[in-house]
């Protein structure tokens, strides 16, 4: 568990530190002005928060599937952490596909205003 807490940790500092921009007022449908100038919206480093998602979206996955293998080549009994692990697992896929969306829809939005 104290390894989703460590991945979970670390993703939220690359969301913070790689993206660099913060959002500006919610732009409406048809408004085309952005507080953002295109200088500033070419320094977005989000397809580096899309690689390190992948990445931990594969090795949380590997790292599930080899500890149910250990567990069942040394035929341990099941406990209550091996019912917690899937739960854990999907929440830190869902954070990795939600920050992998909010790339894609808040670059591809801001992107479109210019």
């Amino acid at each position: 568990m104290n390894g989703l807490v460590h991945y979970l940790l670390v993703l939220h500092v690359l969301r913070y530190h790689v993206l660099r921009f913060h959002h500006g007022p919610i732009m409406e449908e048809g408004n085309t002005t952005s507080p953002h100038t295109s200088e500033y919206l070419a320094e977005n480093q989000g397809h580096v928060l899309v690689a390190f998602a992948v990445l931990f979206i594969i090795v949380d996955s590997l790292f599930v599937a080899l500890r149910f293998y250990a567990q069942r080549l040394n035929k341990t009994p099941f406990g209550l952490d091996d019912l917690i692990i899937p739960f854990a697992w999907l929440v830190q896929v869902g954070l990795c596909l939600l920050g992998i969306s909010k790339i894609h829809y808040c670059c591809s939005k801001m992107s479109s205003s210019y």
